[in-house]
């Protein structure tokens, strides 16, 4: 039943390859950023084979969610539109610049007082 489902309805994303995953597990342990891989996830009827949820703050919500389609990366921020990227090292790019942007605005926060 399953597999008649899924050559009716293929995946939204699909499974990263095992290098892009070694990459972006290297790219969250550098920066303290927890990674969760959830696989066969379906949301609002959409499938997902992978999904891979960052965790950059303590707690249980997510920061960003990535996935992989046919053509792009696409990563969700908890609030907002989705980013879509032609690869996963852009995508680690532009979330490395967000990052710091953070921290230079938690910098000035704290040195404001």
């Amino acid at each position: 039943m399953s597999s008649e489902r899924s050559s009716s309805h293929p995946p939204k994303g699909l499974a990263f390859d095992l290098s892009d995953l070694v990459a972006i597990d290297a790219w969250a342990a550098d920066r303290n950023i927890h990674l969760v891989v959830e696989l066969d996830t379906c949301v609002g009827g959409d499938s997902y084979e992978e999904v891979l949820a960052f965790h950059a703050q303590c707690g249980p919500m997510r920061d960003w969610i990535m996935w992989r389609t046919q053509h792009d990366v696409v990563v969700q921020p908890l609030a907002g539109n989705s980013w879509r990227f032609p690869s996963v090292s852009e995508a680690l790019d532009v979330l490395n610049a967000v990052i710091q942007g953070r921290s230079s605005a938690s910098r000035a926060a704290g040195g404001a007082g």
